[in-house]
């Protein structure tokens, strides 16, 4: 994999000359867990080791390593160890407890949120307006995807109801089951960029990502018939290249 396919551009490749060493990989972050990360490389899938806080190249602050960071790792061990992180364009965050300034990052260097809602019992203007609060915090431009558009009545009304909670918003009708919308959720991405779902569990993100892959990577789970939310399937958030182009971030809802 070319690390362009992954996002990578010159300003990134300034950022890394300047940290001046040549031995670093460079790797974008797909999985964080607790001391350890997964990038991905030009060379493949690399692991490595991490402590907080991580320096970030050219600042006085270190921070915690989200999914989606740019990070330089030595490989000199088995696994390496994440030594930066690049400096951020975007970052979606949230306060660990109310009030809080300490914040726990969701997802770094994202260009689009795509805010999930189902169209049977999941439609929700409030909660689609919290994730486009969310969205604005983190500098990055959101979408609306109402999925499950082949269990509704009226889905064009659906969309025109989700459009009214900002100036100028997209909002897509897409349909796992059928196929409905999907060419146009994957020209919303596009090549290059990084896209990452977000929405309640049972909303139907991981289904969505398995159909944009063609393939039945992530978990998906049943909803409850009494009022359709889900389990709680996806428990951590993952970085997948999307074949043709582009990269989502599955997030747990």
């Amino acid at each position: 994999m070319l690390l362009e396919d992954l996002g990578w551009d010159p300003a990134w490749a300034y950022h890394a000359d300047e940290l001046g060493e040549s031995e670093w990989v460079p790797g974008r972050l797909a999985t964080v867990d607790r001391g350890l990360v997964v990038a991905l490389t030009a060379e493949g899938e690399r692991t490595a080791e991490w402590r907080f806080p991580v320096p970030v190249a050219g600042e006085a602050d270190g921070v915690m390593p989200a999914v989606g960071d740019w990070g330089m790792m030595s490989m000199a061990s088995d696994p390496g160890r994440l030594v930066s992180i690049l400096p951020r364009r975007t970052l979606l965050a949230r306060g660990l407890a109310v009030g809080s300034q300490v914040t726990q990052p969701l997802a770094a260097n994202v260009d689009l949120v795509l805010i999930v809602t189902g169209l049977d019992r999941d439609f929700s203007l409030r909660r689609i307006e919290r994730f486009l609060a969310l969205a604005r915090s983190g500098s990055a431009r959101a979408a609306v995807v109402l999925s499950k558009c082949d269990l509704a009545v009226d889905p064009d009304a659906a969309v025109g109801r989700a459009r009214k909670s900002a100036v100028d918003l997209t909002a897509l009708a897409v349909s796992s089951a059928t196929g409905a919308g999907l060419a146009e959720l994957r020209q919303e991405i596009g090549a290059g960029r990084t896209a990452v779902l977000v929405g309640s569990s049972g909303a139907g993100k991981s289904t969505l990502i398995n159909r944009l892959l063609g393939e039945e990577r992530q978990r998906t789970g049943a909803v409850r018939s009494s009022d359709d939310r889900g389990r709680h399937v996806t428990t951590r958030r993952e970085l997948l290249p999307l074949p043709g182009g582009g990269l989502v971030i599955d997030t747990p809802g």
